[in-house]
């Protein structure tokens, strides 16, 4: 039931158009057929398993078939990992 401006996660990804997802061991990679034009949400979670403080890089996006047109998304704070008492 997690929510960004009212809206869940769940019903912005109703209408998606990813054709692929991996869950790598360093990043997440998605292919989206965008023909519509219309805007897409990508959400992924972030895992640890050892306690710390880690820098998420920002999300960076290319064409495929055009890699000169591509985006790099804004940075992230840090992330602190904390033993559980």
């Amino acid at each position: 039931d997690f929510k960004i401006a009212d809206e869940s996660i769940a019903d912005m990804q109703r209408y998606h158009q990813i054709k692929h997802q991996e869950y790598l061991d360093d990043r997440f990679v998605a292919a989206i057929d965008l023909h519509k034009n219309q805007p897409e949400h990508l959400f992924y979670l972030i895992r640890a398993v050892t306690t710390g403080t880690f820098t998420n890089p920002p999300p960076y996006v290319e064409d495929m078939y055009r890699p000169y047109i591509r985006a790099i998304g804004r940075t992230f704070g840090d992330i602190e990992v904390v033993a559980k008492d």
